[in-house]
């Protein structure tokens, strides 16, 4: 069925899958502190989702959903479920916290990815081929934190590392030791933790998206 061409101010069951669209891609991926829910009505920040999107994806960015902007909205569904990223472990750790919503030190904050309660210094498996594009042993938050990418715009990245194998420009393949977890608090590469875990964010073209 062909999809009708959307603009701001348009409403329907074809703008409520568009919203849902693009925050299951992550550029919705704060809806509630941005007034966005996918209610069918275009508003100013699904518009510049819709135009963040297609400069990311080379559209021309004119906030528009016509044919080629819901070409690349479905490739992309298409490619999310074609990717499958791995399990960054050997052993099957539970996910203690999962992307979205949370109350974490008193305040209301949106949560990037996924936690997986990993023991301190377990090793880390890659779940996904790629390059290293970014390492840093001491950041603020993320403590160990280690970004990979790929030229198909699929990466990872991955949080409180307390040993890091890597350097930026390595290439890293699916399922290669890459780390050591880490996350206790006051061991090195922990950042704010409060706990032994990894934490890791499934990325397209810099997006994060839910990887359940």
């Amino acid at each position: 069925m062909t999809k009708p061409t959307i603009r701001r101010g348009d409403k329907g069951a074809q703008f409520e899958e568009l919203q849902n669209r693009l925050h299951s891609y992550g550029y919705l991926k704060n809806p509630i502190s941005h007034g966005v829910k996918a209610d069918g009505v275009m508003g100013l920040a699904t518009l510049r989702a819709v135009l963040a999107f297609q400069a990311r994806t080379g559209l021309s960015p004119d906030g528009v959903c016509g044919p080629k902007t819901w070409a690349a909205l479905e490739s992309v569904g298409q490619n999310i479920m074609g990717n499958t990223f791995g399990w960054p472990f050997a052993d099957n750790w539970a996910v203690t916290s999962r992307q979205g919503w949370r109350r974490l030190g008193g305040q209301r904050q949106y949560h990037g990815g996924i936690d997986i309660g990993s023991p301190q210094m377990s090793a880390v498996l890659s779940p996904y081929k790629g390059k290293v594009a970014h390492m840093n042993r001491n950041h603020p938050t993320g403590g160990g934190l280690l970004i990979v990418s790929s030229e198909s715009g699929w990466g990872y990245a991955l949080c409180h590392l307390s040993h890091i194998h890597l350097d930026v420009g390595d290439p890293v393949e699916a399922g290669q030791m890459v780390a050591l977890s880490g996350g206790t608090p006051g061991t090195r590469g922990a950042g704010y933790s409060t706990g032994a875990h990894l934490h890791i964010s499934i990325q397209i073209w810099g997006q994060s998206i839910d990887p359940s």
